[in-house]
């Protein structure tokens, strides 16, 4: 709730992006950021492309929640903009009721032994046997590093004999020789 208070206590807009909201594993449960408040508008993101595996469809979707009472002008600017600029996807809108009715195939892909895991998993181990890494395991679709990258000077001679030097971050530098 720290990021809610925030921003009822500024009276800025909370904009959650949930279009991984499905893809959990060790029995995570995702919370929309939109059911802990009310007090605050709240711009939810989502679409069809990662959970529902239908990148191509380019369909998504906003819903506002919460204090939209704080926020019309920006409402009807929102509504403003997209009867102007933005174009249905009609094979894409076709997609979303069976994408969103029918059966949830990304269910099977995050339960043990099934590929999304069994990927997290294998990343998670060749991230953290990079010398010098230190990877947490997220219960979602990402990882957090927290000293996964390097810091290196490069230095060069360039053909006229003057010399180049940079500060460069890499993963893994160690690998390479920096």
């Amino acid at each position: 709730m720290g990021l809610v208070n925030i921003a009822k206590e500024h009276n800025l807009v909370l904009l959650a992006d949930e279009i991984y909201d499905k893809i959990l594993y060790d029995d995570a449960v995702h919370i929309p950021m939109a059911s802990l408040t009310d007090d605050v508008l709240v711009i939810t993101f989502n679409g069809l492309s990662k959970s529902y595996r239908l990148a191509g469809f380019r369909s998504g979707w906003i819903i506002l929640s919460g204090a939209k009472h704080r926020a019309r002008d920006f409402i009807e600017g929102i509504h403003m903009l997209s009867s102007m600029r933005l174009c249905a996807n009609v094979p894409g809108q076709l997609a979303v009721q069976t994408a969103l009715g029918g059966y949830q195939s990304i269910k099977d892909l995050v339960l043990p032994k099934g590929r999304l895991l069994e990927q997290r998993d294998i990343a998670y181990e060749m991230l953290n046997d990079i010398q010098g890494s230190a990877v947490s395991n997220h219960e979602g679709p990402s990882m957090s590093s927290q000293d996964l990258t390097q810091r290196f000077t490069y230095r060069r001679r360039r053909r006229d004999g003057s010399r180049a030097i940079a500060e460069q971050t890499c993963i893994g530098c160690s690998r390479y020789g920096f």
